[in-house]
């Protein structure tokens, strides 16, 4: 589906919903929770251009190229969100194909999961650092309360059962973990030498 409708609007970046094809991983699980929430979110907040996962992405090669595809910069994660936003500054459309579902299988174990969240915490930071240096900046303010409340709800709301309190809980750890990644790699460039 993704294919047919970036043949018939090749302008434009197409991105669509994944799903976990591993239900039985606790830990992939609570991964696509959070992913698909934080996707979501963006999509919804006036604003903010969203973002889809390169997982399930399509744009014109000639404009990716044209203005820098990814940043190779980013160590560790953002580098879809920050192309997104260069993508909306340069003034292309994006559009959200819900028809155009990818099964995501990323076997994690909770060492895994947590270190994959503290990484996304640290390439918030160089997010933050590579959109303040560009020529039209927009807001990347963390998100609040609502985000955060509403990701450790999200298991609830989607009727998971029992299992709601489990992934709950691993989305209450994730939070922390990123927050221990935005921490560790704040403190770690307020120490490079300027220069």
């Amino acid at each position: 589906m993704l294919y047919q409708e970036f043949m018939a609007n090749s302008d434009r970046m197409l991105g669509g919903p994944k799903v976990n094809g591993l239900p039985d991983n606790v830990y992939s699980s609570a991964h696509q929770t959070a992913s698909n929430y934080a996707e979501d979110w963006f999509r919804g907040a006036s604003g903010i251009p969203p973002y889809f996962t390169s997982n399930n992405l399509a744009v014109p090669r000639a404009v990716f190229l044209k203005i820098g595809g990814f940043d190779e910069t980013f160590r560790v994660a953002q580098e879809e969100r920050e192309f997104a936003m260069r993508w909306a500054d340069h003034g292309f459309a994006s559009a959200w194909m819900p028809g155009a579902v990818v099964v995501h299988r990323h076997e994690l174990t909770l060492l895994s999961f947590l270190r994959q969240q503290f990484r996304y915490g640290m390439g918030a930071i160089d997010f933050r650092a590579v959109r303040s240096r560009c020529a039209l900046p927009r807001s990347v303010r963390f998100e609040g309360f609502r985000f955060h409340f509403g990701l450790i709800a999200k298991p609830f709301t989607d009727g998971f059962g029992v299992r709601s309190l489990q992934l709950a809980a691993l989305l209450i750890a994730a939070q922390a973990a990123y927050a221990a990644g935005v921490m560790f790699r704040s403190a770690t460039i307020r120490r490079q030498p300027v220069g």
